[in-house]
């Protein structure tokens, strides 16, 4: 891998910015405990009832795990790249205004975001992947060329170290006119699915913005993106939870670490999903205030170390947020929490797809190139459809946007409780306001 950390690629748009830095968050969060974390005394937990220690008796943490051999580094070379030939979305990129679909769209989305006065720091998208997940990770950046505002913040992305070899042909997209960071992690000894939800948990390590959008590598965005789907008018975080969705399900994990009895609910009801950089920060240090200076590495190793691969499979990152959030009031200020059992709650309209869980053919599975194209196609041409209208894609006459709109007020088959009123009222707001935008920036063959 070059040495320079800045390096500038010429291509369709114009110049693709890469950033390639090389960090382990590992030793940073470590040194911060290294006084007290190796303290084998049984670690306090909060309570349902309030913020306190428990006996010792009732907490089910095991003791600090500071020789764990699961947060040695275990760095391996990409043998299985995934496929990219093919990974290239269908769309009519032209309108009949003889613009750019592309351009057309995020002039909109900069026209709306600039009639916000409430940004005052950056907005990160962030990823973590890899190189065995570089097919559908290209679906989503051409989503995001679509989709994604540009000039708001970075896109962040994180790798493994090992991905340094292949990335820029593989996994990287081809051009952009957004500004890529991309790190490259070294990865602990754990199960892949554990140290990429730990990424998430450390992403402020590679974000300085305000507001971190994370989304998952299978996951497609089907609308333009525009202030009123991320925050409320007063600037605050939109976080969908439930307690009720996959009940059961994330309550042992999630009280690993929050302490027996505090489970609250969960957020693992849509993608993507925002959070708020001092949350991060709270809740690491909070779980080390809580279990006498333990670290939450030294957490999830032990985690690692006394669960099976059930339980390993359970580990959710936005489950033990949100409990977190809610049992202890840290950081609650900076979001508006909405209740997806309750009608009373504000409508949470979607904004991508969940595609290996939420396929344009029904069926929930991880995808070959072929049928994750045939998703990411259907979502994009929908969401298109959806937002520009047959004025302007001649291609949306009569077009179904079945598969988009019946996933906008739900998650993997579960829907909000919300009734027909509050969903078309809401959906309809959001088209307008997107309309209005598009007219703000002189674009008015619109659909009626």
């Amino acid at each position: 891998m070059e040495d320079d950390r800045h390096r500038h690629r010429i291509g369709h748009y114009g110049y693709k910015k890469i950033e390639f830095i090389k960090h382990d968050y590992r030793k940073s969060e470590l040194d911060k405990c290294e006084t007290t974390r190796l303290i084998t005394t049984t670690p306090a937990v909060v309570t349902p009832d309030d913020v306190s220690a428990t006996s010792s008796t009732s907490s089910p943490l095991s003791p600090p795990a500071a020789s764990s051999s699961h947060l040695e580094i275990c760095s391996e070379p990409c043998t299985n790249v995934a496929d990219t030939s093919g990974a290239r979305i269908d769309f009519e990129r032209t309108t009949a205004t003889g613009k750019d679909t592309i351009e057309v769209v995020q002039e909109a989305i900069r026209h709306a975001w600039r009639q916000w006065d409430k940004r005052s720091r950056p907005i990160d998208l962030f990823v973590r992947t890899g190189c065995r997940d570089a097919g559908e990770i290209r679906f989503l950046f051409e989503s995001v060329e679509l989709f994604w505002p540009r000039g708001i913040g970075h896109v962040v992305v994180v790798l493994d170290e090992a991905d340094a070899a292949v990335a820029d042909k593989s996994i990287l997209p081809e051009q952009t006119k957004h500004n890529y960071r991309v790190f490259y992690e070294r990865p602990p000894c754990m199960p892949g699915r554990v140290f990429n939800q730990v990424s998430y948990l450390m992403a402020d390590y590679y974000s300085s913005a305000d507001t971190i959008v994370t989304i998952d590598s299978d996951c497609i965005f089907h609308s333009p993106v525009t202030p009123d789907l991320l925050f409320d008018e007063g600037g605050s975080i939109l976080l969908p939870w439930s307690a009720k969705f996959q009940e059961g399900l994330w309550n042992a994990e999630v009280e690993y670490f929050t302490g027996p009895g505090t489970y609250v609910g969960h957020s693992m009801v849509s993608q993507p999903v925002a959070i708020h950089r001092a949350t991060l920060q709270a809740y690491r240090r909070w779980y080390a205030e809580q279990n006498s200076g333990k670290c939450l590495l030294d957490g999830v190793a032990s985690f690692v170390d006394s669960s099976g691969i059930i339980q390993v499979i359970e580990y959710c990152w936005m489950c033990q947020i949100n409990t977190f959030i809610q049992r202890t009031g840290e950081t609650a200020d900076a979001y508006e929490l909405i209740d997806i059992e309750s009608s009373a709650s504000r409508p949470y309209q979607r904004f991508a797809l969940h595609v290996n869980h939420e396929s344009v053919d029904g069926v929930i599975g991880d995808k070959n190139i072929t049928e994750f194209k045939k998703s990411a196609d259907a979502a994009i041409r929908q969401g298109l459809c959806r937002a520009l209208g047959s004025r302007l894609l001649t291609s949306c006459l009569g077009s179904d946007v079945s598969y988009v709109k019946q996933h906008l007020f739900s998650y993997v088959g579960w829907s909000w409780k919300l009734d027909e009123l509050q969903r078309l009222f809401t959906e309809m707001k959001y088209v307008q306001s997107l309309h209005k935008s598009l007219l703000g920036t002189g674009n008015r063959r619109m659909r009626s």
